[in-house]
């Protein structure tokens, strides 16, 4: 083996003068050196190890690379045990041979989901944040609102259902609140009224996000 690629062996055999022939595809791949893990999230005071192997062979070089953090103050990587210190970002890179590999490490001090409560119009869409992007989220009534993995809420029926993100050993959750009903709100809660003063500005929203069309009675007022 010189090279990758793709090539084709063909054997033959003549017996009793009749000539058989069989072919073999061939491909020969790369056994390249790979990181377990090309993204690491980690709670504040939690820690993982990274690894380091060939991929066809699986030979483990963890031990042999030298590894070093870009910000030993928010994460260390010592022998790839990646230790949380403060919350941020960092990269961590494993040296071997002369090939880096390197790990984007983000350290959090707690799981969070915004907004933290939600008020839609049924078919209507609002999407959620969550400040660890590989969190799981779950809908506690799928009847009521769905949750894409990507955190895209769609309302499907009346009534209340709470999306939990789970992360590790913690949790973070969201309350929607589907009606049936159009409804304006001000700061997430539905009003039919609202007194301003006079050249100030409130910011109004509705339960159907990007679909609703706003017109004033007076504008001059």
């Amino acid at each position: 083996e010189d090279s990758t690629g793709s090539t084709t062996i063909t054997v033959s055999a003549t017996i009793n003068g009749e000539t058989y022939k069989k072919r073999c595809v061939v491909d020969v791949v790369e056994d390249k050196l790979m990181l377990n893990k090309d993204q690491l999230s980690l709670f504040l005071g939690n820690s993982e190890q990274l690894t380091v192997s060939y991929s066809r062979s699986k030979t483990d070089v963890t031990e042999e690379c030298t590894w070093s953090s870009e910000n030993p103050e928010i994460a260390t990587g010592e022998g790839g045990l990646v230790q949380s210190v403060a919350a941020g970002t960092t990269h961590l890179t494993a040296t071997y041979e002369g090939l880096e590999l390197t790990c984007t490490v983000q350290v959090f001090d707690n799981l969070a989901i915004t907004p933290s409560e939600t008020t839609l119009l049924i078919g209507a869409t609002a999407q959620l944040t969550i400040n660890i992007e590989d969190a799981t989220l779950i809908s506690s009534d799928a009847s009521v609102a769905q949750v894409s993995p990507a955190g895209l809420v769609t309302a499907i029926a009346k009534g209340t259902a709470v999306i939990t993100a789970q992360y590790a050993d913690q949790q973070a959750t969201a309350t929607v609140n589907v009606s049936d009903d159009l409804q304006i709100l001000s700061d997430g809660q539905p009003i039919t009224a609202l007194a301003v003063t006079f050249s100030t500005q409130t910011q109004l929203s509705t339960n159907a996000p990007g679909l609703a069309e706003w017109n004033s009675s007076n504008p001059s007022v």
